[in-house]
């Protein structure tokens, strides 16, 4: 996707740079970084294929 998640936030918990083993659940918020303007859409296509 070319993008890297920077941050999770899980009801009211920010883990900032999560690992490799991160969790993510239903109802997060991710927050990621990308390098150019079709990474939203990438990672759109990746989690709704």
């Amino acid at each position: 996707t070319s993008a890297t998640i920077i941050a999770i936030k899980h009801k009211e918990e920010l883990l900032v740079s999560p690992g490799p083993y991160a969790k993510i659940s239903l109802n997060d918020t991710l927050y990621f970084v990308g390098h150019d303007e079709s990474t939203l859409q990438r990672v759109q296509n990746f989690f709704y294929p």
